[in-house]
């Protein structure tokens, strides 16, 4: 039921974002830091968590791979949350053109479709 919300939230999104990249892109610049910070350390987390749980259970070589990213990025996430390098990601996302926000929110799309079929 959650993963099915969260695939559901990340479609919808990636659809708003697809239409409108530029609202992506001043919602960036509007916000603080440290807002960001907690929603940048809240997607890797459930990325994180998604990848483990999606591996739970199986067996071999790949779940395993796939596992340890999880772990990675919960890890990744943490230590993010922290870091002064959070303010230069932020500052070099804004800086994109908006063919980028496009592209990251058809790979939204099809990362939440993927979602929605596990």
């Amino acid at each position: 039921m959650l993963l099915t919300l969260l695939g559901w939230v990340w479609v919808i999104t990636g659809i708003l974002f697809l239409m409108k990249p530029q609202w992506l892109r001043n919602k960036l610049k509007k916000k603080s830091l440290k807002t960001i910070r907690r929603w940048t350390f809240a997607i890797a987390l459930a990325l994180g968590l998604l990848l483990i749980k999606a591996t739970w259970g199986m067996t071999g070589w790949l779940p395993t791979l796939i596992f340890i990213l999880g772990l990675v990025g919960i890890f990744k996430a943490v230590f993010f949350l922290k870091s002064r390098s959070a303010e230069k990601v932020v500052d070099w996302f804004v800086r994109q053109p908006v063919r980028i926000f496009r592209i990251f929110a058809i790979g939204q799309i099809i990362f939440g479709a993927v979602i929605l079929t596990v």
